[in-house]
């Protein structure tokens, strides 16, 4: 395993200490400086792409943008060059939402890039797609994953969600908003990228969702499993 790290490392304390030999490579880079990409792209039968800044707003956001949708392309560029098959995690969040009444499956379009209402995020991750499938146009070999909302271990920094659950834990949560959505566990959709990588078609997306859940039920099994008192 080759891996790129900007900046932080910990979740791949695991594998580091693995007792065979040169079982893990870090390789310093950055997604948005493209001459740091081909050291960790070169021999390299899979590239994983997970890299990703989350907002949660509907504002403007030039530095995430540039993350989510520059980094893709260069990304892919460095896969290109490298003669290796990229594995770009995009996100359920990049398709659209509506209808709510009919079951979303791998056809749904992407969220548009003008859609004011969606959330900027979801614009991102819908012009990353856009960004990946360009550069399959282009000769590349390249298949898609769009996880749900995903929830396990080695969740160091922690996640939005890993701080709701801390904040649970601590019993610093007064309350959570209504809704839900679907869960899946972070293991599984490793699993389902290597799936992805081995089997996937060039040009396809897969979904890799869990369970829906709402949060209130969500909070409720955190609660069973741990002793916290929600």
């Amino acid at each position: 395993v080759h891996a790129l790290v900007r900046s932080d490392a910990r979740a791949l304390t695991a594998l580091a200490q693995q007792p065979k030999p040169k079982q893990l490579t870090l390789h310093p880079g950055d997604i948005l400086s493209p001459s740091t990409l081909g050291g960790a792209c070169h021999g390299a039968a899979f590239v994983f792409h997970a890299a990703a800044q989350i907002t949660l707003g509907r504002g403007q956001d030039p530095r995430a943008a540039a993350i989510n949708i520059a980094g893709t392309r260069n990304v892919a560029a460095a896969c290109q060059q490298a003669g290796a098959r990229l594995i770009h995690v995009s996100s359920i969040q990049a398709l659209e939402q509506r209808p709510l009444d009919a079951p979303l499956t791998e056809e749904r379009p992407l969220v548009s890039s003008t859609d004011a209402t969606a959330l900027t995020y979801d614009r991102h991750k819908a012009e990353a797609e856009r960004a990946a499938l360009a550069a399959v146009a282009g000769g590349l070999d390249a298949v898609i994953i769009n996880p749900a909302s995903l929830l396990g271990p080695y969740d160091h920094k922690p996640s939005y969600m890993g701080r709701v659950l801390r904040l649970l834990h601590q019993g610093l949560l007064p309350a959570v908003v209504a809704g839900g959505q679907s869960w899946v566990d972070v293991r599984d959709v490793a699993l389902g990228a290597l799936a992805a990588a081995e089997r996937g078609r060039r040009g396809e997306r897969y979904l890799l969702a869990g369970v829906f859940l709402s949060l209130s039920e969500l909070l409720a099994l955190y609660e069973e499993v741990s002793g916290a008192r929600a």
